[in-house]
């Protein structure tokens, strides 16, 4: 008896080392990109809008733009190269606290439709673990014991130094920037990315956007996908394949679609990859994340059977905001 009581000890002791080893691997690989802990601490039900993608989305959206013009409050569960499985995440997550009426997907995640183990850690690692991650861990099945005991795929993290991550408090800035990373810098070099002519195809996988779409058919959600500027075709694959592959699903399923990278939308929104795009060609920076918000910020309100909350009475949120991108810009 006595030999068994020492296995099971040593087997809870084991498990309890796992866990929370596992725990601290994941504060660890937090950054500006992905953490959302100051998303549990939004008022309940205080959401209109929830946007969710890679770095493309929280680069390309101003919540605080949103606020300020048009009353619509918004926040961006993005984080690098999220997949559309993380977002899908995301959005059945928030939807606990938050009852938004408009779910934006960034179109870079189409191609990604779940990418791996790690990159998907990283996008839900400030998320509540017991209600999701077991989902999580069903898709990558062989990879379970990695999504349930992380610190299997982030063993490395104690001589990273990561760990000084482990214990930082939540962003000071956090509340006023509601997920969103600004970019000031701008490209060097431009071109059109997409040749409108070209009616070629691209072979995607869909069926976490299903499980989007389905979600958000459900809950009266209005779900639209959109595609930020970029200035260089060479940065990621977005091209004129992608772009109809989309298009033709989005159509399909009937939900709208707005690729900034097309000659009629950039010139509906006053976007030009030389001064809207930062210097890695990729993300848009402020300027240009202003014009793309204000554009949907425009499509929101047209939306007559949308019924959004209107303005905060206390938006000082955003005047923060305007200060600190004041000094970002002085600096």
């Amino acid at each position: 008896m006595k030999k068994v009581w020492t296995t099971i000890a040593f087997t809870a002791g084991a498990l309890l080392l796992l866990f929370l080893a596992s725990a601290l691997s994941l504060r660890g690989i937090r950054d500006a990109g992905n953490d959302h802990r100051d998303f549990y601490a939004l008022e309940e039900d205080s959401l209109d809008v929830l946007f969710v993608g890679s770095s493309l989305a929280y680069c390309g959206f101003v919540p605080a733009v949103l606020e300020e013009e048009y009353g619509i409050s918004s926040y961006i569960c993005g984080s690098p190269n999220q997949s559309m499985l993380a977002d899908y995440l995301w959005a059945e997550e928030a939807w606990k606290t938050q009852h938004y009426k408009v779910l934006v997907v960034e179109a870079m995640s189409f191609p990604m439709s779940h990418g791996d183990v790690a990159n998907d850690l990283r996008s839900l690692n400030t998320m509540k673990r017991l209600s999701t991650y077991p989902k999580l861990a069903l898709t990558y099945k062989r990879e379970s014991y990695k999504v349930l005991f992380p610190v299997f795929e982030f063993h490395d993290f104690w001589e990273s130094g990561s760990m000084k991550n482990a214990f930082a408090p939540v962003r000071e800035e956090a509340a006023f920037l509601r997920g969103y990373v600004p970019v000031l810098s701008r490209a060097q070099t431009a071109e059109q990315i997409l040749d409108e002519t070209s009616d070629d195809s691209a072979y995607l996988k869909f069926d976490h956007a299903d499980r989007i779409a389905d979600f958000c058919n459900e809950k009266g959600i209005q779900l639209i996908v959109v595609k930020t500027l970029q200035a260089r075709a060479d940065v990621n694959r977005w091209d004129m394949g992608y772009h109809n592959r989309v298009a033709e699903y989005c159509g399909s399923r009937g939900i709208p679609f707005y690729d900034f990278n097309t000659a009629e939308m950039g010139l509906a929104a006053g976007l030009d990859p030389l001064t809207d795009v930062a210097e890695d060609g990729r993300h848009t920076n402020y300027d240009g994340a202003k014009k793309t918000t204000e554009y949907l910020g425009e499509i929101l309100t047209q939306m007559s059977e949308t019924e959004f909350r209107g303005k905060s009475a206390d938006a000082s949120w955003t005047r923060e905001f305007d200060d600190f991108l004041k000094k970002m810009r002085e600096n």
